[in-house]
């Protein structure tokens, strides 16, 4: 579950590896945008949906959702 998570702050933020090359923000804008669903959905119905992600590690949903929505581009800035 950590990795799932991590795929999508990477998705959100940019990977580490491409933070340390000198590139900002994500590579790629479709996975911004499956990101964004992702972390706006409050779906609980699959096994590894944001919110049971983040209660499976103990990690407040709302609070993290807050803090990658202000790592997101806006559509426009796409």
């Amino acid at each position: 579950m950590m990795a799932v998570l991590q795929t999508v702050i990477d998705d959100v933020h940019g990977s580490a590896h491409r933070r340390a090359a000198g590139h900002e923000g994500p590579a790629d804008r479709r996975e911004v945008e499956r990101a964004r669903d992702y972390i706006a959905s409050t779906d609980r119905s699959w096994p590894f949906s944001f919110e049971n992600v983040c209660e499976a590690i103990g990690i407040d949903a709302a609070s993290l959702r807050r803090a990658l929505e202000r790592l997101l581009p806006a559509p426009a800035d796409l």
